[in-house]
Parts: C-alpha cells; structure tokens; sequence
C-alpha cells in the first residue's frame, strides 16, 4: 500500500554497462551518485560489481558506510559540509566540493590532525543559486589561498551546479565562464 521504489538490476545492470562502456572509450571516470536510493548497499553494489569505483552522496554517513563495506572506492561529497561534521568528512570523503573559505580553513585543520590531505573542488556559481563563488575574481583568489596557504588541502579543480535548484541549464556561454575560471586560477597558481 505504501509508496515503493522498484528497481529492475538486470537493467540497472546493462545500464551501468552501456554508460561505462561510452565513458572508458572516451577516458571518462563514472561517478555514480547514490543520494536517490539513499546509498542502498544492494544497489551500490550492483555499481561496484560493474566496476564504478567512485561514488558520490550529499550524505557523509552514507559516504561512511560504502566505505566501510568497499574498502577500495573514492568518495565524493556532492555539497559544502557542515563545520560539525568535518572529522567524519577527512575521514569518508575523499574529495569535497567547497566554495567557503572558513570551511576550508577548519577542513584543512582537520585533515592536518589527521596528517592526510584532503582533495577539494572549487565550486563556482553560474547563476543556479545552489552554491559557489559568484564574483569570479573571488574564486580565483580562493584558489590561490587552498594553494598557497593550505598545507593540507589539495585543489582537484573547479566545478558548477547546473539545471538543479535555479533551472539554469549548460550553455556555451556558462561553460565557458566556468573554463575561464579554470584558466584564470591555473595561471596564477602555476599548474
């Protein structure tokens, strides 16, 4: 009677095969995102069966119990975390999206307890409104700070949230901002 989610493997399976197949030819990494079905460990299995090795969530205590069930997989953190929840981030999240600076500074504190380093995407706001840097000189000098005052931060790279809370899709121009971005940071931080 209750509302169910029912989930045919078999052409989860395929599907997972199609879509990893056109990735590897194109050098791609899957990162499965598993917040919809609350990181069901039967369905994240059927990922890592397939062999996806990277998985994300908006959930650290999900992050936390793929880790402990699949020893061998990269995790991501697909929101900005909360400042009470950094030890289990440093320690289940092996990349963060960020796009505040005193999250970072308490990140990097942790993970410089922890003696580890913590990789971070930059998040930049392209006009959806769900999170990231707007002014795009800010973003820059950000990434300057995570590489040169950050002893325990590593910056991945940069990245957007696009067709989510605010409806703005990918277009030619707001990818291209985002590139820029990238450009912009590569040239004053030297890699």
């Amino acid at each position: 009677m209750y509302p169910k989610l029912i989930i045919d493997k078999e052409a989860l399976k395929n599907n997972i095969k199609i879509i990893k197949d056109l990735l590897d030819k194109n050098n791609i990494e899957l990162c499965a995102v598993t917040k919809v079905f609350h990181s069901s460990l039967d369905i994240v299995n059927i990922f890592y069966e397939s062999g996806i090795k990277y998985f994300a969530s908006s959930r650290v205590v999900e992050l936390k119990e793929m880790k402990q069930h699949f020893k061998d997989i990269k995790t991501l953190l697909i929101r900005i975390p909360m400042l009470s929840e950094l030890d289990d981030v440093v320690d289940y999240a092996d990349e963060t999206l960020i796009s505040e600076k005193e999250t970072l500074i308490r990140l990097n504190e942790k993970a410089k307890e922890k003696n580890v380093i913590k990789n971070v995407i930059l998040m930049e706001d392209l006009g959806d409104l769900r999170e990231g840097i707007i002014d795009q000189d800010e973003l820059v000098e950000m990434g300057c700070f995570i590489e040169n005052e950050l002893s325990n931060i590593h910056l991945l790279g940069v990245g957007t949230n696009l067709t989510c809370y605010g409806s703005i899709r990918p277009t030619y121009e707001n990818t291209s901002k985002l590139v820029e971005s990238k450009h912009l940071i590569e040239e004053r931080i030297g890699r």
